[in-house]
């Protein structure tokens, strides 16, 4: 979304002074948002901690007031074809600022339950506080400008492709015939539940034989690694077997791989980066090993030399 920046200021201090600047009753308005804000940035800065001193709260309270607001403005004309100072007007003078924060804080609160709920058993995970999550967003400043917005919108776009690349993986193991419950309660011989990873077994099974399989041991991947630097078709089959896995995949995988910046295609990208590597013979038989065996949670990288000892050239 591009904001109409008029200048360096946040949405809401933006429309204020063009209210103020283009109102009949200047100063009536001016003494009613006042009267209405005072109270309300006086809560604020009790929450975030900052009522020590008057310039504590204008310098720290104020900003985080006017940009959570700025915040729910800035939602609303996301997106739209429309007259953006307009619509900010109308939005100031249809409701009051209590609302207006409100609205503009639960973008940020609904965000920060949906990290904290994909992330609750991530150790040292810490929650923040409320000060903490509000000043972020409400207070971001990029080349000198307000972009909390931007900032909040980006950390929203990451948590739906962190989200998505989760489903995709888990879709990839169910496809094979893998139960993704199974797996995470240890009755399936596979050791991995790390989206990456899950997606780097698949793929690479994909890209040999076609198959989307979440099989794969230190033997088949010496087995992979020998087809794809000896026999020169082994690229051009691999690229085949890849354009038909994708028009086989849900709509919705296929329109995050679209996406250059989409974390599913980061994570296919990466697979088919190291993939095409292998058909290098100048890069080393045992290095492709470990290389395999690190992107797809066989074993860490490192076993060149008992490579060597159990599978000589």
């Amino acid at each position: 979304m591009q904001i109409q920046i008029r200048d360096s200021n946040d949405p809401f201090t933006q429309t204020l002074a063009f209210l103020f600047k283009t109102a009949k009753n200047a100063p009536e308005l001016k003494q009613k948002m006042r009267q209405e804000m005072i109270p309300l940035i006086t809560q604020v800065a009790i929450k975030i901690g900052t009522i020590d001193t008057e310039e504590s709260i204008r310098d720290l309270a104020l900003p985080v007031f006017t940009g959570t607001i700025s915040l729910h403005l800035a939602h609303v004309v996301n997106d739209k074809e429309c007259d953006v100072m307009e619509e900010w007007t109308r939005q100031i003078a249809t409701q009051n600022l209590s609302t207006l924060f409100r609205q503009g804080y639960t973008l940020i609160d609904e965000l920060i339950k949906k990290v904290r709920k994909e992330r609750k058993s991530v150790l040292f995970f810490r929650a923040e506080t409320f000060g903490e999550r509000v000043q972020k967003y409400s207070t971001h400043i990029e080349n000198g400008v307000w972009a909390g917005y931007e900032f909040y919108r980006k950390k929203l776009t990451s948590y739906v492709d962190e989200r998505t690349l989760h489903e995709f993986a888990v879709w990839l193991f169910e496809k094979s015939g893998v139960s993704v419950h199974e797996l995470r309660q240890g009755l399936v011989d596979v050791d991995i539940d790390i989206p990456d990873t899950m997606v780097a077994r698949v793929l690479l099974n994909v890209l040999h034989s076609g198959r989307i399989c979440a099989d794969l041991n230190f033997r088949k991947v010496r087995d992979i690694v020998d087809a794809a630097r000896t026999n020169q078709k082994w690229w051009v089959r691999a690229q085949k077997h890849y354009s038909s896995f994708v028009e086989s995949l849900p709509e919705e995988f296929r329109q995050h791989l679209i996406r250059d910046d989409s974390q599913i295609t980061e994570s296919v990208a990466s697979t088919l980066k190291m993939a095409k590597k292998l058909t290098d013979k100048r890069t080393s038989k045992y290095k492709n090993i470990d290389d395999v065996c690190f992107m797809t949670g066989l074993n860490p990288p490192g076993l060149t030399k008992e490579a060597r000892k159990m599978f000589p050239a």
